[in-house]
């Protein structure tokens, strides 16, 4: 063995040699740097994965809807939590119901007789909660991502379609909510909304408050060191966000959906 080599290891005393503050000190600024320059990247990466698994699962959850009209050979609602759900849930949540086979739902269901009767009212709200069957469970959207309550769309306050469906009590403390939706008939076509212009699902990169107020994610967001200026800009950034969104929409006569287009 070359000895030479062995004691180059090892300290007069023959103990291992340790290393020195100056080499502790290198290697923590230069895993600093590198860690400085592939963080914006993977950022980016992760936004994008974002936003591409929620066309993926959006894309998915229509054909589910769509299959499940057909195989069960009844009509089928994916709803959406809208503005009044939880937080953790608002513009970002969907599920599927069954209409009961004993059930005939119609398109509109007011009822003059309901109206001037408080009685007969309950009794037939909870006869219509009663016609929908839970065909699967809440799902979310990846984190960051939001549904927009945007004209011509399924969630277009005043003109999409809304009804009562049963919820779980951690969406609604009644157990009932009322939820913008989508019904496929029994051969898979899209039945409501009837309005083919409202066949179209949008959703950005951020959150919905309470209110119904946009608030789009700003890459400078998380940085302390950032200055006057760059805030300035992030604010003008985030004022254009609001046109960037990505949509999906749907055939009423196949009841398939596709992504159509990503501003920018």
């Amino acid at each position: 063995m070359d000895m030479r080599f062995q004691s180059s290891r090892f300290c007069a005393s023959g103990s291992p040699r340790a290393f020195s503050l100056v080499e502790m000190m290198a290697v923590i600024a230069i895993m600093t740097i590198v860690m400085s320059l592939t963080m914006p990247a993977l950022q980016s990466t992760v936004k994008s994965t974002g936003r591409k698994g929620a066309v993926s699962l959006l894309l998915g959850a229509f054909d589910q809807a769509r299959s499940i009209a057909l195989s069960n050979g009844r009509p089928v609602y994916m709803v959406f939590a809208g503005e009044s759900a939880p937080e953790a849930y608002r513009n970002r949540a969907f599920a599927f119901y069954l209409e009961s086979e004993s059930s005939v739902i119609s398109a509109d269901n007011d009822s003059t007789e309901s109206d001037d009767n408080p009685d007969i009212a309950e009794e037939s709200r909870t006869s219509e909660l009663n016609d929908f069957v839970p065909a699967s469970r809440w799902e979310l959207l990846p984190e960051g991502i939001s549904l927009k309550s945007e004209a011509f769309s399924l969630l277009q306050s005043g003109k999409s379609p809304v009804r009562e469906f049963p919820v779980p009590e951690y969406l609604s403390p009644a157990r009932a909510m009322a939820l913008h939706y989508l019904k496929f008939d029994e051969a898979g076509m899209v039945e409501y909304p009837a309005d083919s212009s409202l066949l179209r699902l949008l959703f950005f990169e951020g959150t919905i408050n309470g209110s119904g107020t946009e608030k789009h994610q700003s890459s400078l967001a998380s940085k302390a060191d950032t200055s006057p200026e760059e805030i300035r800009s992030a604010d003008d950034d985030r004022s254009m966000a609001s046109l960037y969104f990505d949509e999906i929409k749907v055939s009423r006569y196949t009841g398939k959906a596709r992504w159509t287009t990503i501003i920018p």
